[in-house]
């Protein structure tokens, strides 16, 4: 679906903070976030499995950053890709 929207005053404000802070790259980034922020707190979707999926991205998104923050705070050492395939077994 292709949508036009205006954008202005405290409404366009925030979105320009989120862009310049580096929270999305584009408008259109925010405005999907801003979607599915919508769609997690008031629960607007079906729980489907593609629905449980998206949640699974949101949840892993949000470890990560956590880990990441982690990691540079700590300044801990990470292990190598050949390391992780031999940690959990993976021949790919």
């Amino acid at each position: 679906m292709n949508v036009n929207v205006s954008l202005d005053g405290h409404i366009e404000k925030i979105v320009n903070n989120a862009i310049n802070k580096g929270i999305v790259k584009t408008k259109a980034e925010a405005i999907r976030q801003g979607i599915l922020q919508l769609g997690e707190k008031y629960n607007l979707v079906d729980n489907t499995k593609e629905d449980v999926s998206l949640e699974e991205v949101l949840l892993v998104n949000k470890k990560i950053a956590k880990e990441m923050e982690r990691i540079n705070k700590d300044k801990i050492k990470g292990i190598s890709l050949e390391e992780l395939k031999k940690k959990y077994g993976y021949n790919w």
